[in-house]
């Protein structure tokens, strides 16, 4: 059984690398996710949880174009440069944790990069 559990969470996803961020209450977070060449075209969101319980936070389809969500977050697909940043504004507590950058592959697992966001005071 614990074989199965591993081949199934291989399955959701690939971590391609882990960020750490520290930002302070009432401010902002800046983070940069890059991706590979060929990936360009692909939808990209902000989630956070785990890979399984991701829950987005922002998602574009948009591409070159700086996307807001809320007055909370942002993100810009920068496709010449292959990398999307997400900002984060007015940091509470409640905001630390696990998140995910992601990009949406088609048939296949998603392509993410787990941030860990830790916000002090």
């Amino acid at each position: 059984m614990r074989n199965l559990f591993i081949f199934t969470f291989c399955l959701t996803g690939v971590c391609v690398n882990c960020i750490t961020v520290t930002g302070y209450e009432g401010g902002g977070a800046f983070i940069r996710c890059n991706y590979s060449q060929g990936y360009e075209k692909h939808n990209k969101y902000f989630c956070k949880d785990s890979a399984f319980y991701c829950k987005d936070q922002i998602r574009t389809e948009n591409k070159n174009t700086c996307f807001e969500k809320d007055d909370k977050f942002s993100l810009y697909d920068n496709t010449a440069e292959r990398y999307f940043t997400v900002w984060i504004n007015n940091l509470q507590q409640e905001d630390s944790g696990v998140y995910q950058c992601g990009t949406d592959i088609n048939y296949l697992p998603d392509v993410y990069t787990e941030v860990q966001l830790e916000v002090k005071t």
